[in-house]
């Protein structure tokens, strides 16, 4: 069943009642590497941060829910993980749906600007054409749409920005599965709450 969005003191959508994403690692990082241990095959990141060189164990089921975000984000057909090989270009993923290969950079980037998303505690707005993602500490946003986002990372990077995840796990979380599918506005498979933050959200957009 779809979450209701929760309301901010301006009466607007922002994001689910649940953060929409936790840190992997409660500051700032620029990962250097992704790894396994030999015992356990538990995943681990070697980064570095402004005090130094760290580096952190990840939860498997943590790993699993980070990279199927990635996956949606990139419309690859996916289902559950059911394991994956780190090799020395990437990492090897076995799912559902078949194999998938993420190269070792964009896991490394992805992961960077996921962690960020969580520390930003960047907050999701819901519009016709797409979603404006805000951060409250800087009162920055960007827009994210079918075409991608107007961000600097989303305009002259190859790499998925925060904006884009922040929109993927909004549109996850509420129910819609995706930005896609919330673009389609098929009313006929909505739930009634779905349909109750569609008509807030217009209603917005036409200044009541």
């Amino acid at each position: 069943m779809a979450k209701n969005p929760t309301t901010d003191s301006t009466g607007s959508t922002g994001s689910p009642i649940v953060p929409l994403a936790h840190p992997l690692v409660p500051c700032d990082i620029r990962i250097e590497r992704v790894g396994l241990t030999k015992r356990g095959n538990t995943p681990y990141i070697v980064y570095v941060t402004a005090k130094g060189r760290c580096c952190t164990f990840v939860s498997r089921s943590k790993f699993h829910e980070v990279m199927l975000a990635l996956f949606g984000i990139q419309k690859r057909p996916s289902g559950k993980i059911l394991g994956f090989e780190i090799e020395r270009f990437g990492i090897n993923f076995n799912t559902e749906a078949g194999k998938h290969f993420v190269a070792e950079s964009e896991t490394r980037m992805f992961l960077e600007r996921y962690n960020r998303v969580g520390l930003e505690g960047l907050q999701v707005k819901t519009f016709g054409t797409g979603a404006l993602v805000k951060n409250p500490s800087t009162r920055t946003s960007a827009r994210v749409t079918e075409r991608g986002c107007n961000c600097e990372d989303g305009k002259y990077r190859t790499a998925i920005c925060k904006h884009r995840i922040a929109t993927h796990l909004y549109m996850q979380a509420a129910g819609w599965g995706s930005l896609e599918q919330y673009l389609k506005h098929d009313y006929s498979i909505l739930s009634d709450e779905q349909v109750f933050a569609l008509t807030e959200d217009a209603m917005a957009d036409l200044g009541f």
